[in-house]
């Protein structure tokens, strides 16, 4: 009787081994998906843990940076890419991973500073940007490295580019703003950061004699 059960063409054997082969297969598609789902998480954390490790690289050599140019006698066109590296012990190769020089580490690092503001912060630094500038931390404590090196023009033009970038984005984001003008974005973007860009020199050459509130006034008047 058994071995008629058994026998490979009898009903039942088909049954039993039909339940066998959707019950493994059940099994292993359960254990695929764990799998996947495993994978899945480990991935998302190798990628976070890179980003981190990518975020505290860049912290630190813009620290160094600005460490370094804050020493008396040293300037940007004096300080190699070297110095940063050890000073930021990290090494060369790494650093040219992240920027094609010294100016694009500068360059780069302020405008990641720059993604921090939110709309408010956008508005004011369009109508009252010295006052932005005094409630923004990092640009305050830069204000030597701007006086120190303001005949460095490859450094200023670099600078005054990367804002009229920030001041093209804060009228594109802020439509209502951009609408109200009556001559090319460009054009104004060009006009608004250069004035800025030397007013601000001026003022910090001037020890601040005016206030951020006065400097505000003075800058709207001459933007008419």
């Amino acid at each position: 009787m058994l071995k008629r059960f058994c026998h490979s063409n009898h009903p039942f054997y088909i049954k039993i081994t039909e339940f066998i082969i959707k019950d493994s297969l059940l099994v292993l598609n359960d254990q695929f998906f764990y799998n996947v789902q495993i994978n899945d998480s480990v991935g998302d954390v190798s990628m976070k843990k890179e980003d981190l490790r990518v975020k505290r690289t860049r912290k630190l050599l813009f620290d160094s940076l600005i460490r370094l140019l804050n020493k008396p006698g040293i300037t940007f066109e004096g300080v190699t890419v070297q110095q940063i590296c050890e000073d930021a012990m990290v090494h060369r190769s790494t650093f040219y991973s992240h920027y094609t020089d010294k100016y694009d580490l500068f360059i780069v690092e302020l405008g990641r500073l720059d993604d921090r503001l939110d709309a408010a912060d956008r508005v004011m630094r369009l109508k009252k940007p010295f006052t932005m500038m005094q409630k923004l931390d990092y640009l305050e404590e830069l204000e030597h490295v701007f006086l120190a090196n303001q005949n460095d023009t490859y450094l200023a033009n670099r600078l005054q580019q990367s804002f009229k970038k920030n001041i093209e984005r804060d009228l594109t984001l802020l439509s209502a703003e951009a609408d109200k003008l009556d001559v090319p974005l460009d054009m104004y973007a060009e006009f608004h950061s250069g004035t800025i860009a030397m007013l601000h020199m001026w003022w910090l050459r001037q020890d601040k004699v005016y206030t951020a509130e006065e400097m505000d006034i003075y800058f709207e008047r001459l933007m008419g």
